[in-house]
């Protein structure tokens, strides 16, 4: 494994045993990048920065929003001149590569709820297609089933298309399971 997804791996795999000590990880990730950030700033070695960048991808990867910390994290690539969503990609050798057709498309998305939705199950497939096929650039969510959580519904099930020039990558952010779309 290169040495960049190595270290990325061990993030998240840090990061799994965190909750044990009743710390949020998604907290203590983000905190990390913010930390890693200032020493940058301090010290001025890029290195903390190539770092947090990988704490970026591993923040993304584990599912949770970039927007939250989009101000930061936007601090972050401006320094290293890399775009958001080259952040987002994932080496294609840890993906499963999947053609582009309906079976394909379909078989990377699990149970979809037919009652609480963002699309229905056809519309999904569709949309991920069009936009593959048309290589319609940019970062889009579907979402299906929902749990209560606090009062609020939020999604049982996630997906991530993210689409940079000729590449396709899908992410069932649930399952921790990423594929690369051959057209």
């Amino acid at each position: 494994m290169e040495k960049r997804v190595i270290s990325m791996e061990a993030v998240k795999l840090a990061l799994n045993n965190i909750e044990e000590t009743g710390l949020d990880k998604k907290e203590v990730l983000a905190d990390s990048i913010t930390w890693l950030y200032d020493r940058y700033y301090e010290t001025k070695n890029r290195k903390y920065l190539e770092q947090a960048l990988r704490n970026m991808q591993a923040y993304i990867q584990l599912g949770y929003p970039y927007e939250e910390e989009e101000e930061l994290f936007d601090r972050i690539l401006r320094l290293l001149g890399v775009k958001r969503i080259q952040v987002m990609f994932l080496d294609e050798r840890y993906t499963k590569t999947v053609k582009l057709n309906k079976h394909q498309v379909r078989s990377m998305i699990g149970k979809w709820n037919p009652h609480i939705h963002s699309m229905t199950i056809n519309s999904v497939i569709e949309d991920v297609m069009d936009k593959v096929k048309y290589e319609r650039e940019g970062v889009y969510t579907y979402r299906s089933g929902q749990r209560i959580s606090r009062g609020k519904g939020i999604p049982k099930d996630e997906y991530r298309l993210i689409i940079y020039g000729h590449k396709a990558q899908f992410f069932d952010m649930g399952q921790g399971l990423y594929y690369t779309i051959e057209k």
